[in-house]
Protein backbone atom coordinates (compact mmCIF):
# COMPACT_ATOMS: atom_id res chain seq x y z
CA UNK A 1 0.00 0.00 0.00
CA UNK A 2 1.64 3.12 -1.01
CA UNK A 3 1.35 5.92 1.54
CA UNK A 4 2.65 9.60 2.39
CA UNK A 5 5.88 9.21 4.44
CA UNK A 6 8.40 11.96 5.59
CA UNK A 7 11.07 11.68 3.94
CA UNK A 8 14.57 13.12 4.06
CA UNK A 9 18.06 12.99 2.11
CA UNK A 10 21.96 12.38 3.60
CA UNK A 11 24.18 13.41 1.29
CA UNK A 12 27.71 11.48 1.70
CA UNK A 13 30.19 14.30 -0.51
CA UNK A 14 33.98 12.56 -0.38
CA UNK A 15 36.95 14.72 0.61
CA UNK A 16 40.17 13.53 -0.77
CA UNK A 17 43.27 13.20 1.36
CA UNK A 18 45.67 16.27 1.95
CA UNK A 19 48.67 17.33 3.49
CA UNK A 20 46.98 17.61 6.51
CA UNK A 21 43.61 15.61 7.02
CA UNK A 22 43.20 12.00 5.70
CA UNK A 23 40.57 10.92 3.42
CA UNK A 24 36.83 11.44 4.75
CA UNK A 25 33.29 11.82 4.04
CA UNK A 26 31.08 15.09 5.09
CA UNK A 27 28.02 14.16 5.95
CA UNK A 28 24.66 16.41 5.70
CA UNK A 29 20.79 16.03 6.80
CA UNK A 30 18.90 18.29 3.85
CA UNK A 31 16.47 19.19 6.40
CA UNK A 32 18.36 21.03 8.55
CA UNK A 33 21.81 21.56 6.43
CA UNK A 34 23.57 20.53 9.49
CA UNK A 35 27.25 18.24 8.21
CA UNK A 36 29.20 16.29 10.60
CA UNK A 37 32.78 15.05 9.26
CA UNK A 38 33.02 11.39 9.12
CA UNK A 39 35.89 8.47 8.83
CA UNK A 40 34.86 4.96 8.16
CA UNK A 41 36.63 1.94 8.74
CA UNK A 42 39.16 1.11 6.09
CA UNK A 43 38.27 -2.58 6.25
CA UNK A 44 34.71 -1.83 4.50
CA UNK A 45 33.68 -0.25 1.49
CA UNK A 46 32.16 2.92 1.88
CA UNK A 47 28.84 1.97 0.81
CA UNK A 48 28.64 -1.07 2.91
CA UNK A 49 29.71 1.35 5.80
CA UNK A 50 26.49 3.43 4.97
CA UNK A 51 24.39 0.71 4.57
CA UNK A 52 25.22 -0.75 7.71
CA UNK A 53 25.05 2.20 9.97
CA UNK A 54 21.37 3.01 8.43
CA UNK A 55 19.84 -0.25 8.89
CA UNK A 56 20.80 -0.41 12.51
CA UNK A 57 18.80 2.73 12.98
CA UNK A 58 15.29 1.94 14.76
CA UNK A 59 13.02 5.06 13.18
CA UNK A 60 14.06 4.46 9.52
CA UNK A 61 11.14 2.02 7.62
CA UNK A 62 13.52 2.16 4.67
CA UNK A 63 16.02 4.02 2.42
CA UNK A 64 17.33 4.32 -1.57
CA UNK A 65 20.44 5.28 -3.07
CA UNK A 66 19.25 8.00 -5.19
CA UNK A 67 20.71 7.54 -8.87
CA UNK A 68 22.18 10.99 -10.26
CA UNK A 69 24.50 10.53 -13.65
CA UNK A 70 24.98 14.14 -13.32
CA UNK A 71 26.90 14.09 -9.97
CA UNK A 72 29.82 11.53 -8.89
CA UNK A 73 30.86 13.52 -5.89
CA UNK A 74 28.72 12.45 -3.34
CA UNK A 75 25.92 9.66 -2.95
CA UNK A 76 22.75 11.02 -1.75
CA UNK A 77 20.33 8.49 0.92
CA UNK A 78 16.41 8.90 0.63
CA UNK A 79 15.32 8.34 4.21
CA UNK A 80 11.58 7.59 5.18
CA UNK A 81 10.68 7.06 8.46
CA UNK A 82 8.38 4.70 10.39
CA UNK A 83 6.77 7.76 12.88
CA UNK A 84 6.03 11.81 11.49
CA UNK A 85 9.29 12.81 13.78
CA UNK A 86 12.27 13.00 12.15
CA UNK A 87 15.43 12.60 14.43
CA UNK A 88 18.99 13.91 14.03
CA UNK A 89 20.67 11.07 12.02
CA UNK A 90 24.16 12.39 12.37
CA UNK A 91 24.48 11.30 15.77
CA UNK A 92 23.80 8.00 14.56
CA UNK A 93 27.31 9.04 12.44
CA UNK A 94 29.37 10.24 15.46
CA UNK A 95 30.82 7.08 16.87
Amino acid sequence: MKRTSNTIGLKFTYLGATNRMPSRYKVTQTNTGKSIYINFPYHLMPMEFFENTLNSIEVISSFSLMIDNTQNKYYLFCIDFKTNEIPDLLNYFKK
